[in-house]
């Protein structure tokens, strides 16, 4: 006897790993984010500032790899930090090569952002 489209469906939805765990992950990410918006800041600016601060040696190459990311998100993402002043690219011999620090302003709202990120840790 051969399952049902939905009852393979059922079997799947039910018991998916991935599923599980990207629900888990945007669950916790609202969290973050109601917690950190006194600091205008998402769960994803914060990551990434803190990134920034903790390894303005790495490129947008390396920095990706060590947060998971494709660099092409990275880069996306690192352009709003820049429109908002909050990160700025540093230049190198490489014009390919793409290193970012974070601002003064960067640094400050990252200041805010972390004692609301430990009271949502």
């Amino acid at each position: 006897m051969h399952a049902s489209d939905r009852d393979i469906a059922r079997h799947m939805a039910r018991n998916c790993v991935a599923f599980r765990v990207r629900r888990a992950s945007r669950v916790i990410t609202r969290a973050y984010d109601k917690t950190l918006a006194p600091s205008c800041l998402s769960s994803v600016h914060v990551t990434l500032l803190s990134a920034v601060e903790n390894r303005p040696d790495l490129n947008v190459a390396a920095l990706a790899d060590v947060l998971g990311l494709d660099p092409s998100t990275l880069s996306r993402a690192l352009t709003g930090l820049l429109k908002k002043r909050l990160v700025k690219q540093q230049t190198s011999g490489d014009k390919r090569e793409r290193y970012f620090e974070a601002t003064d302003k960067g640094r400050e709202r990252l200041r805010v952002a972390f004692d609301l990120w430990r009271d949502a840790q």
